[in-house]
């Protein structure tokens, strides 16, 4: 029986990040362009190798990742510490109008890569690409760790048949919890040959059209 893949939420974030947001907004920063980098300090595992992954997964939650009525609802719900709403109603009705206005440079998956290297880089109005940093930390920190993980299996096993006994298929609202088959495919049997990495290059540009 078909059954209909929830739309991803813009509200699986930190709450930081949505006053943050507001800030620039209320300051009149909000569209001004800027720059994140996403990088890693040393490698997981004290190895010496970490395999990038998790774009294919980040790529399909940006594109598709709103706000509802019932995440601004909520939204509208939380007080601020002088017991008046947090966010204010202008901003909230912004939220509701959020469409991906960014261009998303990124390593291309199953790519080996190093400390203090930037795996993804955000440009776009500074109001959403501070709403994207908690999103791409998630699946991306996650996905390669998987995948990372996988590799080490593999190299350990001296091509022995290995298995994995984890979450595989298993989707959640994030979109991070499907590590094991993506990951694999993508870092240990095709090393820098995925699909991904064939048809995206360096770029990938997720910039959707403003509705007007």
């Amino acid at each position: 029986m078909p059954t209909t893949r929830p739309v991803p939420s813009l509200l699986l974030t930190d709450l930081y990040q949505l006053t943050m947001a507001q800030a620039y907004w209320k300051s009149g920063r909000g569209e001004k362009e800027a720059v994140f980098q996403m990088f890693f300090r040393r490698h997981p595992f004290d190895g010496g190798f970490t395999i990038a992954c998790g774009l294919h997964s980040l790529i399909e939650m940006l594109v598709e990742a709103t706000f509802d009525d019932s995440d601004l609802a909520y939204l509208a719900s939380l007080p601020g510490r002088d017991g008046q709403p947090l966010f204010e109603p202008d901003f909230l009705a912004t939220l509701r109008d959020f469409r991906l206005a960014c261009d998303i440079d990124a390593i291309p998956e199953g790519t080996i890569v190093f400390p203090f290297e930037p795996l993804v880089r955000v440009t776009g109005p500074l109001v959403q690409a501070q709403l994207l940093e908690t999103i791409i930390l998630n699946i991306i920190n996650f996905q390669t760790l998987i995948a990372t993980k996988a590799a080490r299996i593999c190299l350990a096993a001296q091509g022995n048949r290995s298995s994995s006994l984890g979450c595989v298929g298993r989707r959640d609202r994030m979109g991070g919890c499907r590590p094991a088959g993506r990951p694999m495919s993508a870092a240990v049997r095709r090393p820098r040959t995925s699909w991904l990495a064939r048809c995206m290059a360096f770029r990938y540009a997720a910039r959707m059209p403003t509705v007007g």
